[in-house]
């Protein structure tokens, strides 16, 4: 659905049937700390969401993605069966517990674990801490030219990465 077709929820957001987002047009998303507005999109997270089966939320670590909003967003998701894949901002990963997947990169993730990750295998178990810590279903850890560490119910891989030439 293109977004003229999308159908306006409130001056503040617009939703299609794929995509809830907050358009910040002009003004700076850090500026969302209007508690008007920030109950406006939790009201909309929790009637919209039930219409989906799965759910990204991108924390930019604007303002926009705090406690409230995450966990209205993954709690809900958990009562009406949307899986939440979370690309998550900053070291406070409290406010993702519960979700289906997050995904974060290799400072991330040392940034939670507390130790570094230099090689695959410290990526493997810094995924597994996250994992039993947050109660996360899936840890993706990105590990750059390492590739990715991977950690589920089902095990845990290291997926390669593969360098290609890339042409613009």
């Amino acid at each position: 659905m293109s977004m003229a077709r999308a159908s306006s929820i409130s001056p503040f957001f617009s939703a299609t049937e794929s995509m809830l987002m907050y358009p910040s047009g002009n003004r700076d998303p850090r500026a969302f700390d209007d508690p008007d507005a920030r109950t406006s999109l939790c009201t909309l997270i929790e009637s919209r969401l039930p219409l989906a089966r799965w759910a990204i939320l991108s924390d930019y670590a604007k303002g926009v993605c705090d406690t409230s909003v995450c966990r209205t967003v993954i709690e809900t998701g958990k009562r009406h069966g949307t899986r939440v894949i979370v690309d998550p901002k900053g070291p406070d990963f409290a406010k993702y517990a519960g979700a289906a997947v997050i995904t974060p990169n290799q400072s991330e993730a040392a940034a939670v674990v507390g130790f570094p990750i230099h090689d695959a295998d410290a990526g493997l178990r810094a995924a597994c801490r996250i994992r039993d810590a947050f109660e996360i279903d899936s840890v993706v850890v990105t590990l750059g030219d390492m590739g990715l560490a991977v950690v589920g119910a089902e095990g845990s891989a290291v997926i390669p990465a593969r360098a290609q030439r890339v042409f613009d």
